[in-house]
């Protein structure tokens, strides 16, 4: 329930005013919080069970792109990288016989049909190969770098980052398409807030914004803005111009330049708070009472504050913007 009170002074000495719909080009102000972007991201899984024989690295550990994170065993490991070296010993064949037929060729010596059979065998052993190629690369090996069939094969970590989470213990088995382990570069962060309603029309793709922690403050842009749904609230998402010492999850204040932003305002000097409830004291014009008003605070200019009002009915009363805290003890 509203308390309420009769005015008993003259309504005057309240400086009321009334609630502003307007537009501005003003700096807009709401919370926000660091994440980091899907490209700074890395889990490393493999297509069918494997055993982690050992780590090389520990949860919180750097480490660069390229250095070996595990080590890891299956008997498909060892047929798979047999039937490289088996693929590749057929094709350095098949490239002489190639090279000697394109000769022959040349020279008018090779019939067309002998240089089609010749070109198909060619190019079917390059692309066994290729196919194998690709299945030693889903388990992160290098086959240039193989020397021999390895029991134990190396896992690289695929970008430079943060180690996190390390799923299965040393001697265990993962299961197929499970991530092993997750690398975080925390370089590739960005700002993702959710906006209120009205600002979803006036931000746009590519505008300026500040993001500030602490006693830093960075250039920052608008890199998307989805249109959110009857259940979410639209969220921003900001790309960041300079690095900053944060990690994922920091809350952080943004400022963005509003293009046009159409919202209720009122003068900074009648929000009052209970708690984390934001409200005004506004007087009904019907029988000069005080009311408390609860607002959702939905951004700040250099003057005011947009406001969405719990009770739409209320939006033309008079707002109390002097002595807004003794017309609220006026209500007890």
């Amino acid at each position: 329930m509203d308390k309420v009170s009769e005015v008993d002074t003259d309504p005057l000495e309240w400086e009321t005013v009334l609630p502003i719909k307007g537009t501005s080009s003003e700096w807009i102000k709401f919370p926000g919080i660091f994440e980091p972007q899907e490209e700074g991201i890395r889990e490393v899984s493999f297509p069918i069970a494997v055993k982690v024989d050992r780590y090389e690295v520990e949860p919180g550990q750097q480490v660069a792109k390229g250095e070996i994170v595990a080590y890891i065993s299956h008997p498909n490991l060892i047929q798979y990288q047999s039937d490289y070296f088996e693929a590749l010993a057929a094709f350095e064949a098949e490239k002489l016989h190639y090279e000697r037929w394109s000769s022959l060729k040349a020279s008018n010596q090779a019939s067309e049909s002998e240089w089609t059979s010749v070109q198909f065998q060619f190019k079917k052993a390059k692309n066994k190969v290729a196919a194998s190629k690709a299945v030693l690369e889903t388990f992160g090996i290098v086959p240039k770098a193989l020397q021999d069939i390895e029991a134990l094969v190396p896992v690289y970590a695929p970008i430079s980052g943060q180690i996190q989470e390390l799923s299965v213990v040393t001697g265990g088995y993962l299961q197929s398409e499970t991530a092993l382990l997750r690398v975080v570069d925390p370089n590739k962060k960005r700002i993702v807030a959710n906006l209120a309603p009205e600002w979803s029309e006036s931000i746009k793709t590519g505008d300026s914004a500040k993001v500030r922690l602490f006693s830093q403050t960075i250039s920052a842009s608008v890199m998307a803005i989805g249109n959110g749904s009857t259940e979410e609230q639209p969220k921003v998402w900001l790309a960041l111009h300079d690095p900053i010492a944060a990690k994922a999850g920091t809350p952080v204040a943004i400022e963005v330049i509003s293009r046009g932003l159409t919202a209720w305002s009122v003068p900074a000097s009648a929000i009052l708070y209970e708690g984390n409830q934001a409200f005004i004291v506004q007087t009904n014009p019907m029988d000069l009472e005080l009311v408390r008003t609860n607002v959702e605070l939905l951004g700040k200019t250099s003057q005011s504050v947009a406001v969405r009002f719990s009770q739409e009915e209320r939006l033309a009363w008079p707002v109390v913007v002097k002595y807004a805290n003794r017309a609220y003890v006026m209500l007890d």
